[in-house]
């Protein structure tokens, strides 16, 4: 629109200038053809000339002092608005440029957060929850050994991860660390052991429970709130594009006060998020 406008601007200031100087020209022309000097006007102009050349060399030394300016005819008022308009055309066009740049900018960043937007919502996401288990299995370790018969477990926990995404997730490693450690000891929980189960994949809203246990011994000293039990389980796995997340989530038992400890005896998550993060 604005390469149009400057076109018709112009042709606005050539046309008049070029039907001009044609004018002009045809004027001198007819001036030229209709007076031819005679033989003895020539020898008077050249007398003249000689004159006023004999009286410039006497006068070389006086001072010569420009009192005014060649007034400007139309030609160079006309290439004076034609470099004007041409400016402001290419000012109009740099500055059209830049925002047309920052608009295809703008769109390439919304067209990234829908696409990361459109991924988030259909990737894996693992997650992971360890809860009390009602329903403890059956295993050698409960036979009374003097009778033969069954007795009751005591109640343990177990820990269990879910896909709670749209798309399978591959699980390239799953490492955990169950430890009871003495209340103080710092870092006694960051022991992970060997990756278990890895390369598998974990369909969409599919969960796997796997049982939590401890030692008779380090769980009574829990009881007795003399030592503290953490189970920190780490995730390392693969979406359905390709991209690699890690998932990890840190517990500790805790055992009430007393009596008026609102809470009950089970695991809680931790609050730091250095230990309990999805990516």
């Amino acid at each position: 629109m604005f390469k149009y406008l400057a076109i018709f601007v112009v042709s606005l200031f050539v046309f008049p200038m070029q039907a001009y100087s044609q004018t002009q020209h045809a004027q001198e022309t007819l001036k030229h053809t209709t007076s031819s000097p005679s033989a003895s006007d020539v020898a008077a102009q050249n007398e003249a000339s000689h004159s006023s050349q004999d009286k410039t060399k006497t006068h070389v030394d006086a001072d010569v002092r420009i009192t005014s300016t060649p007034e400007k005819d139309s030609y160079d008022r006309a290439a004076f608005w034609i470099s004007v308009a041409l400016a402001i055309i290419g000012f109009l066009g740099v500055g059209i440029g830049v925002c047309t740049l920052r608009y295809i900018k703008a769109q390439v960043i919304e067209m990234r957060r829908q696409v990361t937007a459109s991924h988030n919502a259909l990737r894996a996401w693992i997650g992971i929850d360890v809860h009390e288990n009602n329903l403890p299995a059956i295993t050698m370790d409960m036979i009374n050994q003097s009778t033969g018969s069954l007795t009751v477990a005591p109640p343990r926990f177990e820990w269990e991860i879910t896909n709670f995404g749209q798309t399978p997730g591959f699980i390239k490693s799953v490492c955990v660390s169950n430890r009871a450690y003495p209340i103080g000891t710092a870092g006694g929980w960051q022991q992970f052991s060997k990756p278990i189960s890895p390369n598998r994949f974990l369909g969409s809203g599919k969960s796997e429970k796997h049982l939590l246990t401890l030692s008779d011994e380090a769980l009574n000293q829990c009881e007795l709130r003399q030592m503290i039990w953490r189970f920190v389980v780490k995730i390392e796995y693969e979406d359905a594009f390709n991209q690699e997340h890690e998932t990890m989530a840190s517990f500790h038992y805790y055992v009430p006060t007393g009596a008026s400890d609102p809470l009950r005896k089970d695991f809680y998550q931790d609050s730091d998020s250095a230990v309990n993060y999805n990516t």
